[in-house]
C-alpha cells in the first residue's frame, strides 16, 4: 500500500531508497558488497510498493518504471537460485513496461528484462523460449536504431543483449558461436572508447568480458588466448588495487 503520510511520490522515493540499498549490497555483475541475500528482501519490498501503485492507477508512468527497475534487479539476483520466481518477476516487469505506450525508454528497459528472463528460462530447461526473449530484445534495439552499430557502450542495453546471446550459445552447446559473439562484442566495445582506467564500472564490465571470453577459449582448448585474456583481466584489477587500496570489491575480483 501507499505508505501512510507519504503519498504516491513519497512511497516511490522510499522504494528508490530500498532499491539503492539492495543494489549496494548485491547487484548482479556490478560493484557491490557481495551480500545479495541481504539485498533481496529490500528490493522485493520496493518491487511490491511500486507494483501496488501501478495497480491503483492504470495510467501512471512512474510506478510502472519503478516496477521495471526493481523487477529487473530482483530477477537478476534470483535467476540462478530461484529461476521460476525470477521469471515471474521479469514477466511482471515487462507487462508493466508494455502498458507504457510510445516511450523509447520503456522499450529500452524492456531489453533488460527480456535478456534477464532468458537466463531464468534456460535454468528451467526452456531454451527455445529463452532464445525467443533474446530475439525480441534485438528486435527492440533494431526498431530504436540502437543496434546493429559500429560500437557498443559497456553497460548499455545492446551490451546486455549481446552477452545474453553469447551466453545462450555457450549454454546450449554452441561454443564456436559463443566465442564469435563475445569477440564481436569485445571489438565493438573497444570501438566505443571505454574508460576502464578511470571508470570502475567500465573496468568491471570489461573484466567480465575478458573472464567470460577467456573461459570459453579455455573450454575450446585455446589456452594461449585464454591466458592472454586472463592476464588482461588481472592486470586491470591490479591497476585498480593500486588506485583504490584495500577496496573490498576490487580485492574480491583479484581473489
Amino acid at each position: 500500500p501507499v505508505l501512510a503520510g507519504f503519498g504516491a511520490g513519497g512511497t516511490l522515493a522510499y522504494a528508490a531508497t530500498l532499491l539503492r540499498e539492495g543494489l549496494i549490497l548485491g547487484e548482479l555483475n556490478s560493484i557491490n558488497l557481495g551480500r545479495p541475500e541481504e539485498g533481496v528482501p529490500l528490493i522485493s519490498q520496493a518491487f511490491y510498493l511500486a507494483e501496488t501503485l501501478a495497480r491503483r492507477d492504470p495510467h501512471d508512468y512512474s510506478s510502472r518504471s519503478y516496477v521495471s527497475m526493481n523487477g529487473r534487479e530482483l530477477g537478476d539476483i534470483l535467476r540462478d537460485a530461484e529461476p521460476e520466481r525470477a521469471l515471474a518477476i521479469y514477466d511482471q516487469a515487462r507487462q508493466r513496461l508494455l502498458e507504457i505506450a510510445n516511450n523509447s525508454k520503456a522499450r529500452r528497459d524492456e531489453v533488460w528484462v527480456l535478456a534477464g528472463a532468458a537466463y531464468a528460462l534456460r535454468r528451467l530447461e526452456r531454451p527455445r523460449e529463452a532464445k525467443e526473449r533474446i530475439d525480441a530484445a534485438f528486435t527492440i534495439l533494431r526498431d530504436l536504431k540502437d543496434y546493429p552499430s559500429e560500437s557498443v557502450r559497456l553497460g548499455s542495453e545492446a551490451d546486455a543483449a549481446i552477452r545474453a546471446l553469447a551466453d545462450h550459445y555457450a549454454d546450449t552447446g554452441q561454443p564456436a558461436e559463443a566465442i564469435s559473439t563475445y569477440e564481436m562484442l569485445l571489438a565493438k566495445v573497444r570501438a566505443s572508447n571505454p574508460k576502464p582506467d578511470t571508470d570502475l564500472r567500465d573496468a568491471n564490465n570489461l573484466a567480465r568480458l575478458y573472464r567470460d571470453l577467456g573461459g570459453l577459449h579455455r573450454q575450446a582448448g585455446d589456452n594461449n588466448t585464454a591466458v592472454t585474456l586472463e592476464r588482461q583481466r588481472v592486470d586491470l584489477w591490479r591497476f585498480w588495487d593500486r588506485k583504490l587500496p584495500n577496496n573490498s570489491f576490487v580485492q574480491r575480483q583479484l581473489r
